[in-house]
């Protein structure tokens, strides 16, 4: 039996005698620790060649999502700076440029040549969209300026002067304010020039050929990505057909204004990683709620072709060196996949970062903000069209929807459309964090015994219902359903964290770390020291990319995985665990990269009188050595029960032979 690419690197060629080789499998591929015992391997002639061929090819990046979205180029950026007279800006705000609260004490052209910087000068000195976009993309992408104008109005056209014409804060609303200020910003000098940004002709300027970036003194606006809209251009023949970001200057550092114009850019699709009420990214990415400047997480990079990450069998064992985000180096991520999995195989992934504030040779960079140093490893779930998978839908299909944290009482309470009691004046509840969930079915884990009260709707420990307090008098009043919590301090708890029962009347209320609101029994909730605290599902936008933390993978938090650190086995999202851990070597505190080790346990069996199904797993094994060495994965364990076979194979992959129960001959009658 010939072998090549027989557990030793991947580069180099070892060429022995049969006796030679027969010594050295024996001795280089010990049996199976518990047992003891040798792998007797009859051979005539072996030669032991391994080569660059022997690895098994990668998947096109393509699988994972690569290029998806809007991808690399020089970006136009339209600036409307507006300046709204009766309504100046706070006297301490110092970035970006103030604008005046009125004419005469308004510079315009320093207004103007200071966003002109902030947007396309690249320096150590002066941080732009321009630098940013330059480094987070690996030198792929930048941005130019394609026009620039200061607009003077009165107080009467902010949003909230929109929305009471149009009869709200809307959609209706939003359209009319940035059609306003497109429309004279146009007819000024400094906007002529995006008439020629056409690049198609075909009549309308869209995100692709243009951004616009809407900056204003107006603290009625709400910040975002709005759009897109098709609005005319005044003296023109051309249309602007897409997106605008608003932003009030006193809350437009520059981490908000690139997070929404990476929102322009992705075109459809709208990818934060944050839920509701909490960063979901602990800092480690602009798509996430921080305010300190970072890069994009590697998976939006991957989709917007801004890296081209190595791809890795999770199945393989490995030694990888991961460089700082701020080297530019687009192949510095790491894919961490199975390919053995037909469920998960592209669609459920690992994405391994360096990531740190100071690596020596470079600077801190746009780096600087990033919540800490060491391995980041994000996990990803999408659909077949590479789309983040909506976490609590996909989970927790049956978790009961329409739950929602009252601003009173901070209880929980069920929205069913009925007129329930709360603990202030005995009205109704009055909900400020909507779409909230709750699952009821046992295969959603965590703590059972929460009730929701029939009679003031809201969410109590039923275990405890002796000593409860209902809102609408006496004690609470169980429904049927038997809801799920998670505690915080679960790995797996995804979700507004902070939620504990009050020792008065037992309802579930919000504000372990602040005020708990409002109880029935009077004054406000009690939560006696010591209480475990619970996480509350949230449904909408929450996406499942985010971070598995240290110390125990915790989905969306803990930290970054410094050196010297292991993590436990990596866990899917369905909660099952992989066969695979991943070692951090130690490092020095601004290392300009990391080494970390890619420690894989999974096996595949053959026991050769076996009759039964085969899947290669301990209880079902495959019955020849010929299926089993096709079966293993590159770097992979292959391991045979005690038993004698005949066969011959030329093996063509790195592998590890290892026998279980006794010695093993193969290739002798």
């Amino acid at each position: 039996m010939a072998m090549n690419c027989f557990n030793i690197p991947r580069t180099g060629s070892w060429r022995s005698a049969a006796g030679f080789l027969y010594r050295k499998v024996c001795d280089a591929l010990p049996s199976h620790r518990h047992v003891g015992g040798r792998l007797a391997v009859g051979i005539t002639c072996a030669v032991l060649v391994c080569s660059n061929a022997c690895q098994a090819s990668d998947p096109p990046l393509e699988d994972f999502g690569y290029g998806t979205m809007r991808t690399n180029r020089t970006q136009p950026l339209a600036i409307i700076l507006v300046n709204f007279t009766n309504q100046g800006m706070p006297a301490n705000i110092s970035h970006p440029f103030p604008m005046g609260p009125g004419i005469a004490d308004t510079n315009y052209a320093a207004a103007e040549n200071y966003y002109s910087n902030w947007v396309v000068r690249v320096s150590k000195t002066n941080p732009s969209i321009n630098g940013y976009l330059f480094e987070a993309s690996n030198g792929r992408m930048g941005c130019s300026l394609a026009g620039i104008t200061m607009l003077t109005l009165d107080t009467n056209c902010n949003y909230n002067g929109i929305a009471a014409l149009v009869g709200g804060r809307n959609g209706t609303a939003d359209a009319h304010y940035a059609s306003n200020f497109l429309w004279w910003a146009a007819s000024k000098p400094g906007f002529a020039g995006i008439t020629n940004l056409d690049v198609n002709h075909n009549g309308n300027i869209t995100n692709d050929e243009c951004t616009l970036v809407l900056l204003s003194n107006d603290e009625t606006v709400g910040g975002g990505a709005r759009g897109p809209y098709n609005f005319p251009l005044p003296n023109s023949s051309l249309r602007w057909d897409g997106k605008f970001t608003f932003q009030n200057v006193n809350d437009a550092p520059l981490v908000v204004v690139n997070h929404e114009i990476i929102h322009v850019m992705q075109g459809g699709h709208s990818r934060d990683i944050y839920g509701k009420d909490e960063d979901l990214s602990d800092g480690y990415t602009i798509m996430g709620g921080g305010r300190d400047i970072v890069h994009p997480d590697p998976w939006h990079k991957l989709q917007l072709a801004w890296c081209e990450p190595r791809i890795q069998s999770l199945r393989e064992s490995a030694l990888l060196t991961l460089p700082a985000a701020q080297f530019m180096r687009s192949n510095a991520p790491v894919i961490l996949y199975d390919p053995a999995s037909a469920q998960r195989g592209f669609q459920e992934f690992f994405l391994l970062e360096y990531r740190t504030s100071t690596p020596a040779s470079v600077g801190s960079g746009y780096d600087s903000g990033v919540a800490g140093n060491g391995l980041v490893i994000w996990h990803v779930q999408q659909d077949g069209n590479k789309n983040p998978i909506e976490y609590t839908v996909t989970y927790h299909p049956t978790a009961e929807r329409s739950w929602a944290r009252c601003s009173n009482c901070r209880g929980l309470f069920f929205m069913d459309g009925s007129n329930r009691p709360c603990p202030l004046g005995n009205t109704n509840h009055v909900a400020e964090a909507t779409n909230l969930c709750l699952p009821y079915v046992s295969s959603a884990g965590g703590v059972p015994g929460w009730a929701s009260c029939q009679k003031c709707s809201q969410l109590f420990y039923s275990p405890n219902v002796t000593s409860s307090a209902c809102t609408a008098g006496g004690k609470h009043l169980a429904g049927v359903r038997d809801y799920r919590l998670r505690r915080d301090d679960d790995p797996e708890a995804l979700g507004v964290r902070g939620w504990a029962p009050c020792s008065k009347c037992q309802s579930l209320c919000y504000g372990t770390g602040g005020t708990p609101g409002l109880c029935p029994s009077g004054g406000s909730h009690t939560i006696t020291a010591g209480t475990p605290s619970y996480t509350v599902l949230w449904w909408p936008s929450m996406f499942a990319i985010m971070t598995a933390g240290s110390p125990d993978l915790a989905r969306g938090r803990g930290e970054a995985w410094g050196g010297g650190t292991a993590t436990p086995l990596l866990r899917w999202y369905d909660g099952t665990l992989s066969g695979t851990r991943i070692v951090v070597q130690p490092f020095a505190a601004e290392a300009d990269e990391i080494t970390i080790e890619i420690q894989s346990s999974y096996d595949t069996w053959v026991d050769f009188p076996y009759g039964g199904t085969e899947d290669g797993s301990f209880t079902f094994p495959f019955n020849t050595f010929v299926e089993g060495a096709d079966a293993v994965y590159p770097g992979g364990i292959l391991t045979i029960k005690t038993g004698t076979s005949s066969e011959t194979r030329h093996v063509t992959k790195p592998m590890r032979i290892k026998s279980y129960g006794g010695s093993v001959t193969i290739g002798r009658p």
